[in-house]
């Protein structure tokens, strides 16, 4: 069968089909990538205040890691999320005007055979749950 045969029933690109059959089958091979302590990361991520340019180049420095940038910035948004704790939801207090939602927004309404634009002035109260809709020509 044709590359491009191939590729078009498998949904891949050309080059891809090429590669996988150059390969003969074998497994691709994937450079070894080190194990690194969480707490050594989060070691060195408390040092350099976030900073993970600087623990890139601390791992390589003082510790003789060689692992490619976005691996260990997968590494560290995978600790951070692994750390990161649900916080609770926490309600707004509800207070006579003190939260009120204003919008104007353009309508076209159809008054008798003809469409009229006009101006919607809309105030929503959240603490009484009432609104107000006063279509305006412009405002």
């Amino acid at each position: 069968m044709a590359v491009r045969e191939i590729s078009r029933r498998l949904s891949l690109g050309r080059n891809t089909v090429r590669r996988i059959i150059a390969q003969e089958g074998r497994a691709p091979a994937r450079a070894f990538t080190p194990d690194i302590d969480p707490e050594l990361l989060r070691r060195l991520y408390a040092e350099c205040h976030g900073y993970v340019q600087r623990i890139w180049e601390k791992l390589q420095e003082e510790h003789g890691l060689k692992i490619k940038y976005s691996t260990l910035t997968r590494w560290l948004r995978l600790l951070a999320s692994a750390c990161r704790r649900p916080r609770a939801a926490t309600g707004l207090p509800d207070e006579p005007g003190a939260e009120m939602q204003h919008d104007t927004s353009p309508f076209t309404i159809g008054l008798g055979s003809t469409p009229t634009k006009l101006q919607a002035s809309l105030l929503y109260l959240r603490y009484s749950k009432r609104r107000y809709l006063q279509f305006l020509p412009r405002l």
